[in-house]
């Protein structure tokens, strides 16, 4: 069948679903609560805040060091008290 006003026979269909859609995509957005990851950072933070982390490495090198020096900046971003312990105790 050939459209003789130069319309895809499927054309109206489709904008009426573009629209539809578009609607209830507008409509049902603003229902929903804060960003997800934004909420769970929230619950971590209290749930973490005022813990205490104690770390004993195997031995103190190159490796361990930087490496408790960053678990030491992290920790002290969410308010975790971090204890470090030599290992030749």
């Amino acid at each position: 069948m050939s459209n003789i006003r130069g319309f895809h026979p499927f054309g109206r269909t489709s904008v009426a679903a573009l629209l539809i859609a578009a609607f209830f995509g507008a409509t049902m957005g603003t229902g929903h609560a804060a960003d997800p990851r934004a909420e769970l950072l929230q619950k971590f933070q209290a749930a973490v805040k005022g813990k205490k982390v104690a770390w004993v490495p195997v031995w103190l090198g190159v490796l361990e060091s930087e490496w408790t020096r960053v678990m030491k900046a992290h920790f002290d971003d969410y308010g975790i008290q971090f204890t470090f312990r030599d290992p030749n105790f």
